[in-house]
């Protein structure tokens, strides 16, 4: 569990992604730029603040995995997920506004 939080940002970007690609009618192992990192710097972050962002939200949820039991590490994957959903969710919304204008 505590590696799952360490590296839950690039677990569930690949399964979003394949999921996503899957679902469109896409070779799932076709690239493109739908990743985390790439909608990120797509919404005007810089590099580094991105490659940051993203240690930073992994640093966070190992040190969680660590200071926690089996349950706490439960419930912080599942903040986990939501917290991708959310980020998703805006960056969706950064992406439509960049489309209309």
């Amino acid at each position: 569990a505590t590696a799952a939080l360490v590296l839950g940002i690039p677990i569930l970007d690949a399964v979003w992604v394949i999921g996503r690609r899957i679902a469109t009618g896409q070779n799932p192992m076709q690239a493109d730029r739908k990743h985390l990192h790439h909608r990120l710097l797509d919404a005007g972050l810089h590099p580094r603040t991105v490659v940051l962002t993203i240690y930073a939200i992994a640093a966070a949820f190992g040190t969680i995995a660590l200071a926690s039991g089996t349950a706490g590490k439960v419930y912080a994957l599942e903040w986990l997920v939501g917290f991708m959903l959310i980020i998703g969710l805006g960056l969706y919304v950064v992406s439509r506004k960049q489309h209309e204008n």
